[in-house]
């Protein structure tokens, strides 16, 4: 047993470094990609992971900043209490480091990452050889809570 500033140290197993250690390697997991051309399984998570990693979001500080910030916004109606942010927390970082990812999650995520509006471009390329590009704008300020962002949810996973 080793010792700090605090007294006896538990070491890397203490009950704190685990849940850094958690968000850490859940973050780190979470960035791996392979390539930019995907199948249809898992496309909105690899788009937010592409956010992650442009945001720089690479530690537990990172984390906490946008974490911290999404539990006071009133907007988002988390209660004050420990165990709705526990909860809270621990959701939000399983849902938005899964290989997979639903429409609700992807823009519960958008907010998180203090997102207000995106534009969806889609150009698809039929087999005549003609390409043709889609284009439609989603304000997120408009979900004033998360049962509304249930109902953009209508076809679940991507």
């Amino acid at each position: 047993m080793s010792w700090n500033k605090n007294g006896p140290s538990r070491g890397r197993y203490s009950p704190r470094h685990k849940k850094v250690d958690k968000v850490q390697e859940s973050l780190r997991a979470a960035r791996v990609t392979h390539g930019s051309e995907v199948g249809y399984s898992g496309v909105l998570s690899k788009l937010f992971m592409q956010m992650f990693r442009a945001f720089n979001i690479n530690s537990k500080d990172d984390w906490d900043f946008y974490m911290t910030r999404y539990l006071k916004n009133p907007r988002n109606k988390i209660p004050e209490d420990h165990r709705a942010i526990t909860s809270t927390r621990s959701n939000m970082l399983k849902e938005l480091t899964k290989p997979t990812m639903s429409w609700k999650v992807f823009c519960k995520g958008l907010v998180f990452l203090m997102i207000e509006r995106f534009d969806i471009t889609v150009t698809v390329h039929r087999s005549n050889g003609t390409k043709e590009e889609f284009k439609l704008g989603v304000n997120l300020v408009d979900v004033e809570d998360n049962a509304s962002l249930h109902s953009l949810d209508n076809h679940g996973d991507d």
